[in-house]
């Protein structure tokens, strides 16, 4: 059973609300043309860089010492990327060597769900009916259950016997890594912004000491019973490990909300009732396969020491640079495993095309809802009679739309007149053949009507 909320906003209200949203989309309109001019520029430095970098990119093949004649060269390299930094993460005291060291925290939360639906009534008022529904489920952060509609807490409280609250069993666990900063490349040295490209995580399984095992023991418990929950006062952890069938058994059960997230099912038998290990995992709460609300998991990957790596960078003595093209913009890349200077030139063009479309599309999509909002104070003051209201915002998504597209490829255009003229110029053909085929459509539609009626 979820609850629910009606409210009415009056047609002065929804009025003056409108106003408020042409500003809105004055700025959304003006911020979305900021945006597509912005990214026309980038794209075209971007590319210009990387063609520099591509013209003026040497091969340097040995990387077991330092060669004083590829100082402040572009140079590409293979080899393997060695990291001497032992990582360490003082809260569970997990230190190994390796390139990065990432703790992943998940919380288990109640989660509040709001689904709204709006009717427009005669005379120009609203009517909203609010549905508020609420699941425990795995978070990447707490969640403030103060936060949630109080109201409809209180009453999901009663319907489901069971108070809608959050807290946490820790409250100073997020979510973070460490990054080495000794990275040796052959005989160079890797600086960081090479280093945090370096990816290939895997699973690094945790050991901690009898001495944190109680120390997050105790704590948990403390929290335990500070909200409220019953506790278990002897340690004797063989009892609430459960089986691996009473997992399955408690999994199949509709309170567990585990389908987002990988939960173990073994865990090392310990002499602790609130911390349990499996593997990577750390898990602070009472019961893993039947979590509550509060409890947290913990998890540790790690980046190996070792990787196979190939970079374009300049070199500056024994360590590396980001290479300034002629334009001025930076280029530098480590990819992943043994690639050809060809391969990863490629793949940063593509990866700035790829760019440069996300970027436009988000530019055209700003500007077209920044056309709509200024448009909606017409649909909203026809609101008193639903039906025309109805058909004024169909027209006003339409003309929001051509309106937005044409000015958009507009703004692309002029940009690429101070890059690429020639292409500027195609463009302004297809608009301008656009234009001028629905102005012909118009017309002729404009005669048959009047053909018709006569």
């Amino acid at each position: 059973m979820a609850y629910t909320e009606t409210t009415t906003t009056s047609y002065g209200s929804r009025v003056k609300n409108s106003f408020g949203g042409i500003l809105m989309g004055i700025i959304l309109f003006i911020g979305g043309t900021i945006l597509l001019w912005w990214n026309e520029g980038r794209a075209v430095k971007t590319a210009d860089a990387i063609k520099d970098a591509e013209k003026n990119v040497v091969e340097m093949s040995n990387i077991s010492s330092v060669d004083n004649s590829f100082n402040g060269k572009l140079v590409h390299a293979t080899g393997t990327a060695v990291a001497h930094d032992q990582l360490r993460d003082d809260q569970f005291e997990i230190q190994t060597n390796a390139t990065k060291l990432i703790r992943d925290v998940k919380y288990y939360q109640w989660v509040e769900d709001k689904k709204e639906e709006t009717k427009d009534k005669f005379g120009g008022g609203q009517e909203t009916v609010t549905t508020y529904s609420y699941s425990r489920e795995w978070t990447s952060r707490p969640v403030n259950s103060n936060d949630f509609n109080q109201n409809a807490v209180s009453e999901e409280s009663r319907s489901m016997g069971t108070k809608i609250y959050n807290f946490t069993v820790c409250g100073d666990l997020e979510n973070t890594s460490f990054q080495a900063s000794d990275v040796s490349f052959g005989a160079y040295k890797l600086p960081n912004f090479l280093i945090s490209s370096i990816g290939g995580s895997e699973a690094f399984d945790v050991t901690l000491s009898d001495e944190l095992l109680s120390k997050y023991d105790n704590a948990v418990r403390k929290v335990y019973k500070d909200n409220g929950r019953d506790v278990i006062e002897s340690q004797s952890a063989a009892k609430s490990v459960p089986s691996k069938t009473e997992v399955n058994e408690v999994a199949d059960s509709s309170e567990v909300k585990n389908d987002s997230i990988d939960v173990p099912t073994e865990w090392e038998e310990t002499n602790y009732d609130y911390i349990h290990i499996s593997g990577n995992t750390i898990y602070l709460g009472e019961n893993p396969s039947a979590p509550s609300v509060g409890d947290i998991m913990v998890k540790y990957e790690i980046v190996p020491a070792s990787n196979d790596v190939s970079i374009i960078a300049q070199v500056e003595k024994a360590t590396f640079a980001e290479y300034v093209a002629g334009n001025g913009q930076k280029f530098s890349r480590l990819d992943m495993g043994t690639k050809s200077s060809a391969e990863m030139i490629q793949s940063a063009k593509d990866e700035n095309s790829m760019m440069t479309w996300i970027l436009r599309l988000v530019g055209i999509a700003i500007v077209i809802f920044g056309i709509k909002g200024v448009l909606n104070i017409f649909v909203t003051l026809a609101k008193i009679i639903p039906f025309i209201s109805s058909i004024l915002n169909f027209g006003a998504n339409v003309i929001a739309f051509i309106v937005g597209l044409v000015w958009s490829l507009v703004v692309i255009a002029i940009a690429w007149l101070f890059y690429r003229p020639i292409l500027a110029i195609c463009i302004l053909l297809v608009i301008g053949g656009i234009v001028f085929l629905a102005v012909k459509y118009g017309k002729k539609k404009s005669v048959k009507t009047e053909a018709a009626k006569a």
